[in-house]
């Protein structure tokens, strides 16, 4: 009866110790394994954020050096038609500036003229007048 009450005893603390050993190797390795898994998926998470992140980044760099560049583009085009516009503008301007300028000239030049010519004509014919005047009067006064 002691031996049966021994072994019983004994049954029984191996089959406690056996069980709080199981509990306790099972209650670590279901640790364990969550651990890793939630090392493993937080990496994954986080190399996922940090990649988006990267992507972002890198779209907003690109974007705003593609637009930085084609607003450049366009600044430059428009400057380049305005200001061939305006230069062709006054090109033009001063063109016509000088040609009403020159004509304006010439037309004053021959105005000009034409009273030197009149003037000088009147007075030929004054002296003419006056010579024929002389001329006739002395004819019949003689």
């Amino acid at each position: 009866s002691h031996l049966l009450w021994s072994l019983l005893l004994y049954h029984l603390l191996w089959s406690l110790l056996s069980h709080l050993l199981w509990n306790l190797l099972s209650h670590l390795l279901w640790s364990l394994l969550y651990h890793l898994l939630w090392s493993l998926l937080s990496h994954l998470l986080w190399n996922l954020l940090s990649h988006l992140l990267w992507s972002l980044l890198l779209y907003h760099l690109l974007w705003s050096l593609l637009s930085h560049l084609l607003w450049s583009l366009l600044y430059h085009l428009l400057w380049s038609l305005l200001s061939h516009l305006l230069w062709s503008l006054l090109y033009h301007l001063l063109w016509s500036l000088l040609l009403c300028h020159l004509l304006w000239s010439l037309l004053y030049l021959l105005l000009w003229s034409l009273q030197y010519f009149l003037r000088s004509w009147s007075l030929k014919l004054a002296l003419l007048t006056v010579t024929v005047q002389e001329t006739v009067s002395r004819v019949f006064l003689t």
